[in-house]
């Protein structure tokens, strides 16, 4: 290859990448027709094969040659319906396709380059789908010699006889690349080119050792170029094909060959090679490589005689599915590295921007004429002229940058083929979206996440046929790849029918992990122990196999989605599914935001992390925000959204005020709060700013490697006035700050279901933890409330106690379970008793305390942890509700032993006992399911009494226990309770009614239908022992 310039490799680069950009979907589809192969398509690939091998072949790239010529057999064995396309013969022609690929890519080391595996698995094809006396021409050699007797090529007797078919005649044609090629102003690629559109070329040789060298002194005033070429054109006019003198066109084989070279020889004496000297060749010069014939006996075996193959041999697989090579290529070389920096763009499109330049240049010439002139009027209307002009030109140049997501789409038929053949899975893809388009830049990025998340889907996800029949599913699986726009942003969904993710089944490997500990799951919902699979080294994974399991890739998915300014959100349904939801921005280049600035300096944030602007007026801030535990929130519209100063997290400004006028560093001025609330991924927070700016377009700059690895920027834009302005990232930010933010989307359904329900009666105890940190418990949990001093605290064995009714009562205090503020043990303080699990233990409170009666909500979501269980409004304040039977428990695990024990003992002597539990309200549902389930008991959920209803008529021998609420839609409690109890199935299953306020009236009727029993919904404790009562009476 040394005489072959760049621009020629380069252009036969480019060439070859095209035809193999569609091979992989070609080849998929002719697999999907089995024996009813579409010839077209089929003749389309074989082209694709042929041209590479036919440049390949005139540069000297001699393993590209060789490996595009053995596809190009296998291929015409199935144009010629010879041969049909199984799943194995796809397998090995794709694999052989990729190898190419990746011999093209690293085209100046190619030929040092391993093909052997693939080349005998090929042929291994090929001497199978033909009749056994045809099979030993795949292994036999023949020479074609020049008129000097020389060899110029040395092919297999089989391709020799495949081109003659079809009336085709095969001949040996010697161009001089000086006199034939080069003075007649002609490109030898362009000759290559022209000669494949009239024929195809058999094997090209370029013979430099005609030329001679220095040392020997000799030199040729010709380079010769050696063509073997196979055509329907006959001897007596191919020499004007090619404006060549007869002399340098030999006839080497034909469908008339003995009297076609007869009469061409007695023309012309020179042509020597002819039908006598190939048979000749084939009879006393056979080679055969003792390797290759052995496997080929082996392929020989498996296949039966004249049908085409069922069984080849496979080419083994490396760590990419290819073999590697001998030597590994070296860096990226120059003809290689041109390919990604080079982009194609429609000449539509080109001769816009011609246009709007052609315009601008207009506009330009008027505004300085104008200026010139003096006159304002022109001034104006040529600089309006200029900014339209400038924003279509913008838009044109974007539209250069956007690339259709089928461009990565596409790939995916093959991974998950391959991966489905791996897993012994049948899956069906289906691609949706593929013409929607976005930046060259977000295309490149998202390849990688979107490859690890199919595959984990085709993994993970995916059950294998028999598993999915014996649930009732159809045995193939289904993967729905789906691209649209919305609301300015491009979404991606992957979505399959398998059988889901378990929450608590990732909550528990991360535990074993030491990810998160016991007392952080606890607190989370099932949206957040889903999140934790984005923690690096968490896999759910039971086995590490080539696919998946190694615990890693979930996490590098989100860290590259955050790069592109993308969101990824999961949805799960165990059983059913699961659904990722990608979002992504058009473009990163040029983008819409938001300018802020606070102490001096401003900022630009990304409008598509802007939720909305909130202007807190002065007057309003100290009961709009508060501080609850460590954390600063806004009350926005009944929603605790949690705050951020931006001057004090980019430390601009510090901040030493006390707790107590911690509202004031967002008030410094007196004046009103300027809020952005800003989307971070699935979460939104508060960014406290001290002005807003207008809204205007910016071009991304990347940050210097001086700033780079600073959290909180994602880039930097130089503004109208020529300052600089760094671009903030919302998510760092948050990270920055340590931020625990609210799922939006759960908590707008639960908040959107809350309010059709209506809001339910709560009598709750009120009390202080800290100064200003409202707290509250449900009444009728309280035993006792105990006024002191502080000094009436006596510490023994390192626990705090108090003198209580002739013994010592234990304290203890919120802050050793939560992370909230810190109560200070000094002046007059409250302790609230209760009794857990037979013990008495005191609740250190600040006064005063108070006892209400009122409707309201509780959310579980934004101020949960270990100890708390939401928060509401009361008396206009944000109120932390605790739950105090986690508390205790946490700081007293062995006082819960005994009866969980007693449980298991049942459980072993009685089976599995499952507890139906109907509630309306989520957050009532999901605490007494919690405390059920952590008492041993299987629970069954149910959001009203009709649902409950029709789960006992389904399943009527599984349920031992009903738990319910009383007031709720559809079907309450008491239509439950009768129908329970007048049913012959259900009558023997003891009811116990849960209720906030259960007054005589509502305990009358509730005896009347067969209640047996109340409780307090949040009373764990005696909830807990009237289900053991009633279970261990009948295991009794």
């Amino acid at each position: 290859m040394s005489m072959l310039d760049d621009e020629t490799l380069q252009m036969y680069v480019e060439e070859s990448r095209d035809h193999l950009e569609s091979i992989e979907s070609d080849l998929l589809s002719i697999e999907q027709m089995g024996e009813d192969i579409d010839e077209e398509l089929v003749n389309k690939v074989f082209r694709a094969a042929h041209s590479i091998k036919g440049g390949a072949g005139f540069l000297g790239l001699n393993t590209i040659k060789e490996l595009a010529h053995k596809i190009e057999n296998v291929l015409d064995l199935i144009r010629n319906r010879e041969l049909v396309p199984n799943p194995e013969i796809i397998n090995i022609l794709l694999l052989a396709f990729d190898r190419l690929s990746e011999l093209i890519d690293n085209i100046e080391e190619s030929n040092e380059m391993d093909i052997s595996e693939h080349v005998t698995a090929l042929m291994n094809i090929a001497s199978g789908g033909l009749p056994e006396k045809e099979q030993e021409s795949v292994i036999n050699e023949v020479d074609i010699k020049d008129k000097s007797g020389r060899t110029i090529f040395t092919i297999k007797e089989f391709d020799l006889n495949q081109a003659t078919k079809g009336g085709k005649y095969v001949y040996l044609i010697e161009f001089d690349l000086i006199h034939d090629i080069h003075q007649k102003d002609k490109q030898p690629y362009d000759v290559v080119k022209d000669i494949q559109s009239t024929g195809e070329i058999i094997d090209i040789k370029l013979d430099l050792d005609a030329v001679g060298t220095l040392e020997d002194g000799k030199f040729s005033n010709k380079i010769p170029l050696y063509v073997l070429y196979s055509t329907i054109i006959e001897p007596d006019i191919i020499n004007t094909l090619f404006d060549l003198p007869a002399e340098q066109i030999h006839v080497v084989k034909g469908q008339e060959t003995s009297q076609a070279e007869s009469e061409v020889q007695a023309e012309e004496e020179t042509v020597t090679t002819s039908e006598e000297e190939v048979k000749e060749e084939v009879e006393q010069k056979v080679k055969a490589e003792p390797k290759v014939e052995e496997k080929v006996e082996e392929a020989k075996k498996e296949v039966k005689k004249s049908k085409p193959v069922s069984k080849v041999t496979p080419v083994k697989k490396t760590e990419k599915s290819q073999p590697k090579p001998k030597s590994q290529p070296k860096a990226a070389s120059h003809v290689a590295a041109v390919h990604a920096e080079t982009l194609r763009v429609h000449v539509s499109l080109l001769e816009n921007l011609m246009n709007l330049a052609g315009e601008l240049v207009l506009s330009r010439n008027q505004l300085m004429q104008a200026i010139t002139q003096g006159n304002e009027h022109d001034i104006q209307t040529a600089s309006q002229r200029i900014d339209l002009v400038t924003s279509e030109l913008q838009e044109a140049i974007m539209l250069t940058r956007m690339q259709p997501v089928g461009n990565i789409f596409n790939k995916f038929p093959r991974v998950v083929r391959d991966l489905a053949r791996e897993l012994g899975k049948e899956i069906e893809l289906v691609l949706e979206g593929k013409d929607v388009e976005l930046d060259k830049t977000i295309i490149e990025g998202l390849s990688d996440p979107l490859t690890h998340l199919v595959r984990n889907s085709a993994d993970h996800g995916i059950e294998p046929p028999d598993e999915r029949v014996a649930k009732g599913k159809n045995p193939v699986g289904k993967i729905i790849l789906k691209a649209y726009h919305a609301a300015g942003q491009v979404n991606i969904e992957i979505r399959d029918d398998g059988k889901g993710m378990d929450p608590d089944v990732i909550a528990k490997k991360a535990v074993e992990k030491g990810l998160v500990t016991e007392e952080q799951v606890r607190s989370m919902n099932d949206k957040e122990k889903l999140n934790l699979i984005f923690l690096p080294g968490l896999s759910t994974a039971e086995k590490v196999s080539d696919v998946s399991g190694r615990g890693v890739g979930m996490d590098v998915v989100k860290s590259n989605l955050d790069k592109l300014g993308g969101q990824i959100d999961i949805e799960t349904e165990l059983g059913k599914g699961t659904t990722i939801r990608i979002k992504l921005p058009l473009t990163l280049a040029i983008i819409p935001s938001l300018l802020v600035s606070v102490e001096g300096e401003r900022f630009a944030i990304p409008q598509v992390n802007v939720n909305e602007l909130i202007e807190v007026p002065a007057s309003q801030v100290k009961e709009r925000i508060e501080k609850v535990g460590d954390a600063d929130v806004l009350i926005l519209r009944g929603e605790l959204i949690p705050l951020l100063s931006l001057a004090e997290v980019l430390g601009l400004k510090e901040f030493d005020a006390e707790e107590s006028d911690f509202v004031q560093k967002y008030q410094a001025t007196g004046g009103a709060v300027k809020v952005v609330i800003a989307q971070a991924g699935s979460f939104k927070y508060g960014l406290v700013v001290d002005e807003l700016h207008d809204s205007v377009e910016i071009v991304v700059k990347p940050l210097g490697r001086h700033l780079k690895d600073c959290l909180g920027y994602a880039g930097a834009t130089i503004m109208g006035d020529g300052k600089v302005a760094l671009i903030l990232d919302v998510v760092g930010l948050a990270k920055l700050a340590e931020l625990s933010a609210v799922n939006i989307e759960e908590k707008d359904r639960r908040d959107e279901k809350r309010e059709q329900e209506g809001e339910e009666m709560h009598t709750l105890f009120l009390f202080n933890n800290a100064p200003g940190e409202a707290c509250a418990v449900p009444l009728d949990l309280v035993a006792r409330v105990e006024l002191i001093k502080a000094e009436e605290i006596e510490v023994i064995g390192g626990k705090k106690v108090i003198k209580y009714r002739g013994g010592s009562l234990p304290i203890f205090a919120l802050e050793e379970v939560a992370n909230i503020g810190h109560l200070e043990l000094e002046g007059d303080l409250v302790v609230i008793v209760f009794v857990m699990s037979g013990h008495e233990v005191g609740l250190l409170a600040t006064p005063p305390v108070d006892a209400v009666e009122a409707k309201v909500k509780i959310d579980d979501f934004s101020l949960k942890q270990p100890g708390i269980a939401g928060s509401t409004i009361l008396n206009d304040k944000t109120t932390l509700v605790v739950d105090i039977f986690e508390f205790f428990e946490t700081l007293n695990p062995d006082w819960f032993k005994e009866r969980k024990e007693a449980v298991q003992e049942i459980r072993k002597e009685t089976g599995e006992k499952k507890v139906l539990l109907v509630e309306d309200s989520d957050f009532f549902r999901s605490q007494v399911k919690k405390f059920i389930e952590d008492e041993g008991y299987k629970v069954v959920p149910a959001e009203d009494g009709q649902v409950a209803w029709d789960y006992l008529n389904e399943h009527p021998d599984e349920i031992s226990v009903v738990v319910t609420d009383i007031e709720m839609p559809n079907m309450d409690g008491f239509e439950l309770t009768k129908l329970i109890k007048e049913s012959p199935n259900f009558s023997h299953l003891p009811v116990i009614a849960l209720t906030s306020l259960a007054g005589e009236e509502d305990i009358e009727k509730g005896k009347e239908v067969g209640i047996d029993d109340y409780q307090i919904k949040l009373d764990k404790e005696k909830l807990l022992q009237s289900i053991f009562s009633f279970l261990a009476k009948k295991a009794a």
